[in-house]
């Protein structure tokens, strides 16, 4: 009688490590994708963030703008001035405006107060920041507590030009006092570095209400 050999059973130690290199190699795979994917979300959300910090900004300065409540008084506090913007205490932007964003509410108010926006050091030390002081009762005489806002952190550049529509031209300062206009726009050239370190570039036209009266 013949004998008969009968079917290997398990596996080879060569096709086991084979299959435990393959699944390591499958595992650094997905794990190498899952790390690519981990680290676009988080670009995603810092681009998201600056964005809508940004679009902030943008709306505030388009609220003010639009509200503005220059006049002939022989107050500064009720004149238009701008200038270059650049790091200290001075502002580069200040005027009257009916905006407050200490009332909450989304339309402009009776009341005037004046605005002025400076490029300073950060409060908390993180680099250049945009501030926001609002002050209420211009012209009048009191002890009155100014209102800042950071507004822009990160700051690494802000150029700032006033528009004269009778010249074609922008130019770099611009003073209400004394009767003269007001610029017909105002225009921003400003870059601000998110939290990846990336540095994010804006340029933001506005239109200034009154403008030519």
């Amino acid at each position: 009688m013949t004998a008969t050999r009968s079917a290997r059973a398990g596996f080879t130690l060569l096709e086991v490590m084979i299959a435990v290199a393959l699944s390591a190699t499958i595992s650094l795979v997905l794990f190498v994708l899952f790390d690519a994917s981990a680290d676009v979300a988080v670009l995603a959300r810092q681009q998201d963030a600056t964005s809508q910090t940004l679009a902030v900004f943008d709306g505030i300065v388009l609220d003010d703008l639009r509200s503005i409540n220059v006049s002939n008084a022989t107050n500064e506090a009720f004149h238009f001035s701008g200038r270059q913007a650049t790091p200290g205490d001075e502002p580069f932007l200040a005027f009257p405006t009916g905006v407050s964003l200490e009332t909450g509410l989304p339309y402009p108010s009776c009341t005037v107060r004046r605005v002025e926006y400076s490029v300073v050091e950060h409060p908390h030390g993180n680099g250049l920041a945009v501030v926001r002081s609002e002050m209420p009762w211009p012209g009048v005489d009191g002890d009155w507590e100014d209102v800042d806002h950071v507004l822009l952190e990160g700051v690494e550049r802000f150029k700032v030009e006033y528009y004269n529509e009778k010249a074609d031209q922008f130019v770099s300062v611009w003073g209400s006092g004394n009767g003269t206009r007001l610029p017909d726009a105002v225009r921003f050239a400003l870059a601000v570095r998110n939290e990846s370190g990336d540095v994010v570039e804006r340029s933001l036209v506005y239109t200034v209400s009154g403008a030519g009266l």
